[in-house]
């Protein structure tokens, strides 16, 4: 199974196993496991405790961990990447999500929760292939007892099997029953000949065995199957998404959790299991709705690229503004996750898969492109027009900074980084300044007034070939990767005794202290960084510049009112203006330094 190619990267994966567990989490990982044989140096290592599985990891020096296990502790995590793995977890129900660099979730239903997990969706799990009976009853009916306990199993089969005699299920489905046990079950042991088995009321039942080399048999049975008594699991997905009608019976208070928390997924009309008649309509009516919903394995060939990506993403050892390593993930994404630091308060994003892999075209951002789609397509979806049809609103914010730079610099050389059409430099170029402009796109850039001297280039690779007592990043600075050799080129560019002054969203604002999940999903993907008052003052200090003043923007009392609907009778709207003012409490925010150095 293992090459010992040292070149491939070493991935382990690590499946749960014991009562409650059954078989999906094993099957899962060995499917991936082998979808990645050629590519990966991998092995399979069922969970048996942390000390083998530190021995294990000790041994074999693996890039990627993969645990597909319901919960782990959070130091379990913390101890492998310390032995320098990166950790994948898989439909974790724990804290270790919090610490895990990469979270994978196949189950339904979390698609409404941005940031709780980097993939999501059952298009990851792996694709069964079942070929459902034409008929609707098929033949019968598969019930699954596969992880119960032992004292668990023959209670569970009973009652189930009592739903199924009182409930309004046709023909074979209450006739014939082909029953999976756990090794070693009495049932099993004694065969057909069992009179707790002939009490489960159906006419004909065949027994079998649930163990690794029966997979296939299973699969094959459960393909011709009209019904599948089972728990939340692969396997009733698989069926879900094949068009088979599911009877969720729950042995364990998790997957009680997940059948009630996942129900309407599978369909509005379906009832809770638990008492009362089952009703066939219902159920065959939820597996008709979901084989739309549920495409299994419609992305299951492209885990050995990603896995590839992870063994190499980078973990950040501390914050990029202050050191600190108080640090932890506050949103995920497909290919990144959203940092934060404990201390300062600075969001970054760290990419996790290389773009291109999912198969999508990398976007102008990740070339460092920015063309016309940039500023119509993108601008009307954000704020209905295009960004030469908002001139007038742009006109009356660049108005308003001038107001307030006026406080500490009137008149002189400045220099506008990222320009886009000029529109802030016309109105500079009228309060008397001396313009002139650097913008990364050509299309703003033909679009711009020649008459503002801007120039189509990146900032960081235009010479210096003077100073401007006024440097300004309107909404520019979150844009740039590398933003310590940004600031020491703005530091360059500033004149001893200049202002520079920066636009960005406020990640100490209203919304990314009180809605922060919101917030954070909203940010752009070309948004590296996400800055505060005291993430700046960290970042810019080194390069001489001490802060001078601070203006709120983006105050929305709608959104006040939405986060505090008890608080916004009583608080006036314009004592919240003034204390979002005061208080720095804009989701938006401009800071003005002067350097000193």
């Amino acid at each position: 199974m293992n090459s010992g190619n040292p070149a491939r990267r070493k991935v382990l994966f690590v499946w749960g196993q014991g009562p409650g567990y059954g078989n999906g989490h094993r099957v899962r990982t060995e499917k991936i496991a082998h979808s990645s044989e050629g590519r990966l140096d991998f092995r399979l290592h069922p969970w048996r405790g942390a000390q083998l599985l530190h021995e294990e990891v000790d041994a074999f020096r693996p890039d990627l961990v993969w645990l597909d296990k319901r919960e782990s502790p959070p130091k379990l995590v913390r101890d492998l990447q310390a032995r320098g793995a990166r950790v994948l977890v898989m439909d974790s129900v724990g804290k270790e999500r919090n610490v895990a660099d990469y979270v994978a979730e196949g189950i339904p239903g979390l698609e409404d929760h941005p940031g709780r997990a980097n993939l999501v969706g059952v298009e990851w799990l792996p694709d069964s292939r079942l070929a459902p009976h034409p008929e609707a009853d098929g033949r019968g009916t598969v019930m699954y007892a596969g992880g119960l306990e032992a004292a668990q199993v023959h209670p569970w089969c009973l009652e189930a099997a009592g739903l199924i005699r009182d409930g309004d299920f046709p023909g074979k489905i209450k006739e014939r029953l082909i029953l999976w046990l756990p090794k070693g079950d009495a049932w099993l042991e004694s065969g057909r000949e069992h009179s707790e088995i002939h009490s489960l009321g159906f006419k004909e039942v065949a027994v079998r065995e649930v163990s690794g080399n029966a997979e296939s048999d299973f699969k094959r049975e459960l393909g011709q199957a009209g019904l599948l008594v089972g728990y939340f699991g692969l396997s009733a997905l698989e069926a879900l998404s094949c068009g088979i009608p599911v009877l969720l019976h729950s042995p364990s208070s998790i997957h009680e959790r997940l059948t009630q928390k996942h129900l309407a997924v599978f369909s509005s009309k379906a009832e809770k299991i638990g008492g009362g008649t089952i009703s066939w309509t219902a159920r065959r009516q939820a597996a008709v709705e979901c084989r739309q919903k549920f495409p299994i394995g419609k992305r299951f060939d492209l885990w050995p690229r990603v896995l590839e990506s992870l063994c190499d993403a980078v973990r950040p050892p501390h914050c990029p503004s202050c050191a600190s390593k108080r640090i932890s993930i506050a949103h995920r994404r497909r290919q990144a996750n959203l940092w934060i630091c404990g201390r300062c308060g600075l969001g970054w994003l760290q990419e996790t898969v290389a773009i291109g892999i999912f198969g999508e075209e990398a976007p102008e951002h990740a070339r460092g492109e920015y063309g016309a789609a940039y500023f119509l397509d993108e601008y009307v979806r954000a704020y209905g027009k295009t960004y030469e049809e908002d001139r007038e609103s742009i006109y009356r914010l660049s108005d308003a900074r001038l107001d307030f730079l006026g406080r500490f610099a009137r008149g002189g050389r400045l220099l506008d980084v990222g320009a886009a059409m000029g529109f802030f430099l016309d109105r500079a170029k009228r309060r008397g300044f001396e313009t002139h402009g650097v913008e990364l796109s050509q299309y703003a850039v033909d679009r711009a007034s020649k008459t503002h001297g801007i120039r189509c280039e990146n900032i960081l690779e235009s010479p210096v070939d003077q100073t401007f007592e006024v440097v300004t990043l309107w909404y520019v600075v979150e844009h740039f990767r590398e933003v310590r050799r940004l600031l020491e080129t703005l530091a360059a560019r500033t004149a001893a005794g200049g202002i520079l002054a920066l636009g960005t969203p406020n990640i100490d604002g209203l919304s990314a202290r009180f809605d922060r999940g919101a917030f954070l999903a909203s940010s752009p993907d070309d948004h590296y960084f996400l800055y505060g008052k005291r993430s700046l003052v960290n970042l810019l200090a080194p390069f001489g510049f001490r802060l001078v003043g601070v203006r709120a923007t983006g105050i929305h009392p709608s959104r006040f009112r939405r986060l505090f609907p008890l608080l916004s009778r009583i608080l006036p709207q314009g004592l919240f203006e003034a204390v979002a003012r005061w208080r720095n409490l804009g989701d938006t925010a401009e800071f003005y330094f002067k350097k000193t150095g």
